[in-house]
């Protein structure tokens, strides 16, 4: 698979995560709430005093922005710089996934479907770094 292709691909899978994030998450009676939603919740709640969640909290925020750094350095043709970000983005996704399904509440589609995309990121992303180191 040529650079360009692997970097597209991981790019994409980058922006799913962060599209992953507005799809329902967790169920609380009849509603569903989105990653956004739940993040709002859970600093409500006043657990956003927690170190690790507060690193959650910024990392989830951050999400969007990331992915459309990743998104706007692979149409210039950085794409060793995507990849890093790319990176940034499966972390984040992971993390979060992880955390709610390990949460033991009524989760929804958003959490599988991020770590899923946040897998794809992260190896697509590994792919790219390996293949830019080739190509120099």
């Amino acid at each position: 698979m040529t650079l360009r292709r692997q970097a597209a691909l991981t790019t994409v899978a980058a922006v799913g995560v962060a599209l992953a994030s507005l799809l329902p998450w967790v169920g609380t009676g009849n509603i569903g709430r989105s990653g956004y939603s739940l993040a709002s919740a859970l600093h409500h709640a006043g657990l956003g005093d927690i170190h690790i969640v507060r690193a959650l909290f910024v990392a989830w925020f951050l999400l969007p922005l990331l992915a459309a750094a990743t998104w706007t350095l692979a149409a210039a043709g950085k794409y060793v710089v995507a990849a890093s970000f790319s990176l940034l983005v499966a972390v984040a996704g992971l993390g979060t996934g992880i955390s709610v399904l390990a949460s033991h509440v009524d989760t929804k589609a958003g959490p599988p479907v991020s770590i899923a995309l946040s897998l794809l990121t992260l190896a697509g992303g590994i792919g790219v770094l390996h293949l830019g180191r080739r190509a120099t």
